[in-house]
């Protein structure tokens, strides 16, 4: 890569060994099977990272559910008895 964004083709003059990135701008020479290794385990974080984050909306959407209907029904009685009070 050039950038995050800009890829040109290339050709790769050894095979034996890769240049992976680590994390945060760091990257390390690495073989082909441990390339491949850390990528799977890298992409296994990830999909338990996103389904975590899922159940955390999942919950926070039930809770906001809860609260508005909370309010809901404080409002109506705040409203009943104002108009019983008139």
């Amino acid at each position: 890569p050039m950038t995050e964004s800009l890829f040109i083709p290339g050709k790769l003059a050894a095979t034996d060994r890769v240049t992976v990135e680590i994390g945060t701008g760091f990257f390390v020479k690495r073989t082909i099977p441990d390339a491949k290794k850390f990528c799977e385990r890298k992409i296994g974080n990830l999909k338990g990272f996103t389904e975590r984050v899922g159940e955390s909306i999942l919950a926070s959407n039930n809770n906001l559910g809860q609260i508005e209907d909370l309010i809901t029904r404080k409002v109506a009685a705040v409203k009943a008895q104002q108009e019983q009070q008139e």
